[in-house]
């Protein structure tokens, strides 16, 4: 496995119990990472992935709540990781709005604006807070990566939880 030097770094992983949150996890944690898990609604699967990332040691792994629809909770899920372990060093933000699908054999240019909009507002504008809250920290600490993770669709991923290569390269780059 290639080393990416980020053994006992602190990696925030919104959306980490949806297809692509949950691979980012695990490979931040074959890693060496810490992982703070933001989920929504899912609660005991967040727990659960905790619970398997964690190692030996019980420790390399929380869940931590996270609503996209509040403008507040990018500011205290990455106060909630600062003040679990001191620092942030990786955001990866893959939480995301379920929205309206559109027929796939819709062409992407007649995709009606009221179908996006929402996709847009719901998803991206809270991972932009997000980062905003995460980067203070980083940059006074010299150190910090940050990764905006979205679907090539607007589905739920595979039924198995797999994902594309290309998805989990971006979550795991430098």
């Amino acid at each position: 496995m290639l080393d990416l030097g980020l053994e006992g770094r602190t990696v925030l992983v919104t959306g980490a119990t949806g297809a692509i949150g949950r691979a980012a996890a695990r490979a931040f944690a074959e890693q060496g990472a810490r992982v703070a898990l933001a989920f929504r609604y899912q609660r005991e699967a967040a727990e659960a992935l905790a619970a398997e990332l964690s190692g030996p040691d019980g420790g390399r792994a929380f869940a931590v709540p996270y609503a996209l629809d509040d403008a507040a909770s990018p500011r205290w899920v990455v106060a909630a990781v600062e003040e679990h372990w001191g620092g942030l060093d990786v955001l990866v933000a893959a939480a995301r709005r379920r929205g309206a699908r559109r027929d796939p054999h819709t062409r992407f240019e007649d995709v009606p604006e009221e179908h996006w909009r929402p996709l847009v507002a719901d998803g991206f504008v809270p991972a932009v807070r997000t980062v905003q809250w995460a980067v203070a920290g980083m940059r006074k600490r010299g150190w910090g990566r940050i990764a905006l993770v979205a679907p090539a669709q607007a589905s739920d991923g595979a039924a198995n939880g797999t994902i594309t290569g290309e998805a989990l390269t971006l979550a795991g780059c430098r």
